[in-house]
C-alpha cells in the first residue's frame, strides 16, 4: 500500500511541477522563445515589416485593440508595414512571465509605443500584451497569437444632442 501512495504522490508532484513551471522545456527552447521579443523590437526599430512578419507562424493572428483580427502571415506583414511606416516611431517591449509546456508557450509583458499622429504630432501609449508561441516542425518558435491592450481608459462615447430640461 505504501509504494502506491508514494508513486501517486510522486506523479502528482511531477504533474504540478509541469503545470506550474516550464513543462519539460529545454533551455534552448526557452532561449528561442525569449528571442522573439528582442527580434520584434529590432524589426520595428528598423521599420522592417518582412522581418517582423517572419516571426509569426503562417496561420498566426494579430489582434490589435479597436480593430478586427489580422489573420495569416501575409496579412500580418501588410499590417506591420502600414503601422511601422506611418504611425509607430518606436516600440518598447518589457517581457514579463514566459511559460512553456511541450510545443506551446506564452509570454506576457508590458509595452510602450511612441507614435506619430496623422496631424504630425507625437503621442505615446502604454499597456500590456500576451503572445502565444508554438514550436514549428523545424524546431524554431513562432508567434501564433499576438494581442495587446492599452492601459489608457477607453474613450467616452459622445452624447447625442437631446432635449434640454
Amino acid at each position: 500500500m505504501r509504494p502506491i501512495i508514494l508513486t501517486a504522490a510522486a506523479l502528482a508532484g511531477v504533474a504540478l511541477a509541469a503545470c506550474a513551471g516550464q513543462g519539460g522545456a529545454s533551455e534552448a527552447d526557452l532561449a528561442m522563445a525569449r528571442s522573439l521579443t528582442p527580434a520584434f523590437m529590432k524589426a520595428a526599430e528598423t521599420k522592417d515589416a518582412d522581418a517582423a512578419a517572419a516571426l509569426y507562424a503562417e496561420d498566426a493572428m494579430v489582434m490589435p485593440p479597436g480593430a478586427p483580427p489580422v489573420q495569416g502571415r501575409a496579412a500580418i506583414q501588410a499590417f506591420w508595414r502600414k503601422m511601422l511606416l506611418s504611425a509607430i516611431r518606436r516600440v518598447t517591449l518589457l517581457p514579463g512571465d514566459l511559460r512553456m509546456a511541450d510545443d506551446i508557450a506564452f509570454e506576457v509583458g508590458a509595452y510602450r509605443l511612441d507614435l506619430t499622429l496623422p496631424d504630425g504630432s507625437a503621442a505615446s501609449d502604454s499597456g500590456k500584451y500576451i503572445t502565444l508561441m508554438r514550436r514549428q516542425p523545424d524546431g524554431s518558435w513562432k508567434m501564433t497569437h499576438d494581442m495587446w491592450s492599452s492601459d489608457a481608459p477607453a474613450p467616452r462615447p459622445a452624447q447625442a444632442p437631446g432635449p434640454r430640461p
